[in-house]
């Protein structure tokens, strides 16, 4: 009997909670690395009780359970490109950071700072923030939206200036890039910055007028790492992706009484 050989396309590790409801965590890192065409696979950092619109439990998994998950995953699959979520303690972030310190310098990392739970509810411990800026020297992009941003960096994101001042408070812990996500300002439209030890590049959208819709980042985040999968620039990456989520909010899903999913179909 022959055997079927071994993997030999790259896939997009995704370290990312479980959110059975399916708006954000590793089931929607997965339905955009679907959207990209590219393969996934995903340790889950813990497990959490919530559907679209109530958060009641969170639950990390033990750090040698999500060692043990990233041994196998890196032993059998071909790692192109790592996105990470939310990690849940700092006992986990530095998991992850020996992980990364053990992967090819070059590989395209991208970590979506995952603080709070759209639901309501903290994801990540309030007091070990070092934990997770401490794997910023290993990480290509970092994606924060504005509360984040604020407090990563206790900068004021309320103003371009300190919009910028927090940007730049991220490169010197050692992220080579900064999308700093407009969403939560005001205006009718989002803008999106890319900043980089040479300078920012704007991003710009019409906000849509839509409910509340969960998974955004986590879309965004992973869409973009798989595009540097396929060795696309950095900013042309950044574009692919915000082209792809625009396209995927175009048609929401609902569930009866909830906030909106980003939808599996165009």
């Amino acid at each position: 009997m022959s055997e079927f050989p071994g993997p030999t396309d790259p896939v997009c590790l995704i370290i990312a909670g479980y959110d059975p409801s399916g708006g954000g965590g590793v089931l929607a890192d997965l339905r955009a690395a679907r959207a990209c065409g590219v393969r996934a696979v995903a340790a889950v950092t813990a497990v959490t009780a919530q559907d679209t619109k109530t958060l009641t439990r969170v639950e990390p998994v033990a750090p040698d359970l999500l060692r043990a998950q990233l041994d196998l995953l890196r032993g059998e699959f071909p790692v192109g490109a790592v996105k990470l979520g939310m990690l849940g303690t700092a006992k986990n972030a530095a998991v992850v950071d020996a992980v990364l310190r053990e992967l090819p310098e070059d590989l395209p990392v991208v970590l979506d700072p995952v603080l709070a739970a759209t639901a309501g509810g903290p994801l990540f411990e309030a007091d070990r923030l070092d934990a997770l800026r401490a794997l910023f020297p290993r990480v290509t992009l970092v994606t924060p939206n504005l509360p984040e941003l604020a407090v990563l960096t206790g900068c004021d994101p309320g103003t371009p200036p300190g919009r910028s001042a927090g940007a730049r408070a991220l490169l010197a812990l050692g992220a080579t890039a900064v999308l700093v996500k407009g969403g939560h300002a005001g205006g009718d439209r989002i803008i999106d910055e890319l900043h980089t030890g040479a300078g920012i590049i704007p991003f710009t959208s019409e906000r849509l007028v839509l409910p509340k819709i969960r998974g955004t980042g986590c879309f965004l985040a992973t869409a973009i790492a798989c595009g540097l999968m396929d060795s696309r620039a950095l900013p042309d990456a950044v574009a692919n992706a915000r082209g792809l989520l625009l396209d995927r909010l175009a048609s929401p899903w609902f569930p009866a009484g909830g906030n909106g999913l980003i939808s599996d179909f165009t």
